[in-house]
């Protein structure tokens, strides 16, 4: 066709069976897949994506290794602080079954021990400068006294006999047949740490007198007589069945 006279110029003088039409044609390449990459750059690419997921993976297995950590040491406190607790209640049942101990002074201790049950040291001491109190029942030192006064007793000797009765004389009843009499009866008399009698037998010719004696013993329930007493536990002394 000739087309030298210029009429095709305008597009729209040209005859509609030489127009182009746009053609769609369908592919099976994915939608997904880059356009235009070699298969270095593809294989790159892959390599990338690789390393990406490792990383995550990584990183997942800090975080769950870091909370885990966290997660013990929470545990962890909490157990100290279970077993402070416990040793808290233990130290206080210990304190409620081993209750503080007065220990009864001698004659010539000034010193009033209390026995706390601590395991920590020593028990505590106060003192009785101030107010001694002297062993009952002695002839020479009855009474109390004060300020820096010593006891008239010796203590190296311990407790005398005649202490001893004189206690017993303050409870002893005798009967009526055994008044004015001079019958002895012997006194086998065991006491514990405190000096309170825990036995005692007796012996001698009246029975009268020596059951009165036996129950004077009893009614005294305790004597001055501690571990340090040459006495101690056990001592006998003779007693005499007039009144």
């Amino acid at each position: 066709m000739d087309t030298s006279d210029g009429d095709y110029a305008n597009p729209a003088s040209v005859p509609s069976n030489l127009q182009r039409e746009s053609v769609f044609t369908r592919s099976d390449t994915p939608a997904d897949q880059p356009l235009l990459m070699s298969q270095e750059q593809q294989q790159r690419r892959a390599e990338q994506i690789q390393e990406y997921e490792r990383n995550i993976a990584e990183m997942a297995a800090q975080l769950d290794e870091s909370a885990l950590a966290e997660l013990n040491e929470v545990e962890q406190d909490k157990q100290n602080e279970l077993d402070a607790e416990r040793a808290r209640l233990r130290a206080f049942q210990k304190t409620e079954n081993n209750p503080p101990k007065i220990r009864r002074p001698n004659n010539t201790q000034r010193n009033l021990e209390i026995d706390t049950g601590s395991s920590g040291g020593a028990g505590k001491n106060i003192s009785l400068a101030d107010g001694e109190s002297t062993a009952a029942g002695s002839t020479s030192t009855s009474g109390q006294t004060t300020g820096n006064n010593t006891s008239a007793s010796s203590g190296s000797r311990g407790t005398s006999n005649s202490e001893i009765i004189n206690l017993i004389k303050r409870n002893y009843n005798p009967p009526i047949a055994a008044k004015g009499s001079t019958q002895r009866a012997t006194l086998t008399i065991t006491v514990n740490s405190s000096g309170d009698v825990t036995n005692v037998s007796v012996s001698g010719a009246d029975k009268d007198v020596n059951d009165a004696a036996k129950q004077a013993v009893l009614n005294t329930r305790n004597f001055p007589i501690d571990t340090d007493d040459p006495k101690y536990p056990t001592f006998t002394v003779q007693f005499k069945g007039s009144n």
